[in-house]
């Protein structure tokens, strides 16, 4: 099945399985997404459930990339469904690449993308959703 979303040529090396590009990875025991969302110049942020570690911390939309997941792309479309409702439309940038140290001691390397929705309103439900100005960002 075809994606629903477009991406950048640029990030087409993320387009493979990620169990072929975790082979030339060892180190990395566990990877993540990030999605930064700019909708009418502010950026969605999703504040994390009680029962997350760091509970009720407003943070950029993302998680886990899952066995399921075919690839970083499909992974980072998935989390921004599932904690946002939101449907990624085009996948602009890879932004960062953050890596670290699980208490687990199971490194974790983190893939951050600015990606666009193919929903623009800023009717944000249930508390859950907030939108900051871009300037506002910490960045």
């Amino acid at each position: 099945m075809a994606p629903t979303y477009t991406y950048d040529p640029s990030l087409e090396y993320l387009r493979v399985p990620i169990n072929k590009f975790d082979d030339g990875r060892p180190e990395f025991g566990r990877y993540t997404v990030s999605a930064i969302i700019i909708i009418e110049e502010t950026a969605l942020l999703v504040k994390r459930a009680e029962s997350d570690t760091m509970a009720g911390h407003w943070e950029v939309a993302g998680g886990g990339v899952d066995d399921h997941d075919k690839t970083f792309l499909d992974a980072v479309c998935r989390e921004v469904l599932e904690e946002t409702g939101l449907h990624v439309s085009h996948i602009s940038t890879l932004v960062a690449v953050d890596t670290w140290n699980h208490r687990s001691r199971t490194r974790i390397a983190r893939y951050s993308f600015l990606v666009e929705v193919r929903e623009v309103s800023r009717s944000l439900p249930d508390g859950r959703l907030q939108s900051v100005p871009r300037n506002e960002i910490p960045i």
